[in-house]
């Protein structure tokens, strides 16, 4: 992707002409997730297709969903903690509103049990 970036930057001329050797790149632990959702076309129709990639290993987690709720982006999740063969440590994403809102944390938090008596 940076290349695609590099290559249409140069032909505008906005960057500069060599590419900087001097770009670090950074270094990421292990159990960094990014996740993020999109819609796709199928020949089904619209789905929604539910993404999560590690920094660290290129991991990638997809689902793909009918629809985009609470309900959806909950189960994503689980699936996605239970799935991956590491220690989720963090989680990043864009502040998409399927992974923000209150309901969707509720539905994550273990059920409380009522004690016996």
């Amino acid at each position: 992707m940076r290349s695609n970036l590099y290559r249409c930057l140069k032909r505008l001329n906005i960057y500069p002409k060599k590419k900087s050797r001097l770009l670090k790149k950074e270094i990421y632990l292990l159990g960094f997730v990014r996740i993020d959702s999109t819609e796709v076309l199928t020949n089904q129709g619209k789905c929604d297709l539910f993404m999560a990639i590690d920094r660290a290993t290129k991991y990638v987690y997809v689902e793909m969903h009918s629809k985009m709720s609470v309900n959806e982006s909950s189960a994503f999740l689980k699936n996605m903690i239970s799935h991956c063969p590491f220690k989720i440590t963090k989680i990043l994403t864009d502040n998409g509103a399927q992974f923000t809102y209150k309901p969707l944390t509720q539905h994550l938090r273990p059920k409380k049990r009522t004690p016996l008596m």
